[in-house]
């Protein structure tokens, strides 16, 4: 009768072996790409945003007309002068307010003064500001002035002055300025003009 070739030989057991590691492989290969399918949903927000508007104007409180000013279109502030002396004073204003647009509040302050003309009259003067809420106290009001001190053209403008101002032209703010000739001006400048120009700048609170 033929001889049957036992399993149990060298050859069997590599066999044995060679099947088991292709079963394992075939099982490890099932479990690594098998996936869990799932429902899934997703929810969106969205939210609309607008900017706040600050806009500010002002004019000549002699005037009653606001209009919006630049460094290259001032409002011309009416000194009431014909000339000035040693030791004599003119006064004139600024009103400034936000206008109709205005969503916001804020602040309006005295922040530069720029001299013109002819420096060496410009240098012989000094001025005095006072900010006032509302414009029912005149310019000319001496009183208004008792606690400013005088403040040379050629130095920083004096800290803190300074109002607030409110949305949709709620209320004016008034920058009183008095302005005096130096008792000390030499008369090498009688005859000569010059110009002064201060900077009121506004900012919002928001």
């Amino acid at each position: 009768m033929p001889r049957h070739r036992s399993w149990r030989g060298p050859h069997g057991v590599a066999r044995r072996r060679l099947l088991a590691i292709l079963a394992s492989g075939l099982v490890l290969g099932v479990g690594a790409t098998a996936t869990l399918a799932a429902w899934n949903d997703a929810e969106v927000g969205t939210g609309s945003f607008s900017a706040s508007v600050f806009v500010s104007e002002a004019k000549d409180t002699a005037s009653a007309t606001y209009a919006q000013t630049s460094d290259a279109a001032p409002a011309t502030l009416t000194f009431a002068v014909a000339g000035l002396s040693p030791s004599a004073t003119a006064t004139a204003g600024l009103d400034v307010r936000t206008t109709a647009a205005t969503t916001v509040d804020g602040q309006a302050a005295l922040s530069a003064i720029a001299p013109g003309g002819a420096g060496t009259l410009t240098a012989q003067l000094d001025y005095k500001v006072a900010v006032l809420a509302g414009t029912g106290t005149a310019c000319s009001d001496s009183s208004i002035y008792t606690d400013a001190v005088f403040t040379d053209t050629t130095a920083a403008v004096p800290a803190g002055k300074s109002a607030a101002i409110t949305k949709a032209a709620g209320n004016v703010v008034r920058f009183c300025f008095q302005v005096r000739m130096k008792p000390t001006a030499p008369s090498t400048i009688q005859g000569q003009s010059g110009t002064l120009k201060w900077t009121v700048t506004t900012s919002s609170n928001q």
